[in-house]
């Protein structure tokens, strides 16, 4: 039996312009089970247009504890 997840890590990619690099993907930690919500969250948050944001990794409640994340916070890692 899985533990079910506690949070997701959401990868937020911006296109690369035209003639030039794109920036390193920004990466979330979000507090909720659900890696739709963890999307929606981050999107949310950063009025995203153009990037592409997805739910890229399960988080335990562990590390939602070690990162100091209540359920439903979503903060950039830096």
């Amino acid at each position: 039996m899985t533990d079910k997840a506690a949070g997701w890590v959401v990868r937020v990619t911006t296109p690369e312009p035209f003639g030039g690099d794109a920036p390193a993907p920004a990466i979330w930690d979000v507090a909720t089970p659900d890696p739709c919500d963890a999307v929606k969250r981050v999107s949310e948050r950063i009025r995203a247009t153009d990037e592409t944001i997805e739910a890229v990794q399960a988080l335990s409640a562990a590390a939602m504890k070690v990162f100091g994340l209540n359920h439903g916070e979503a903060k950039e890692r830096l």
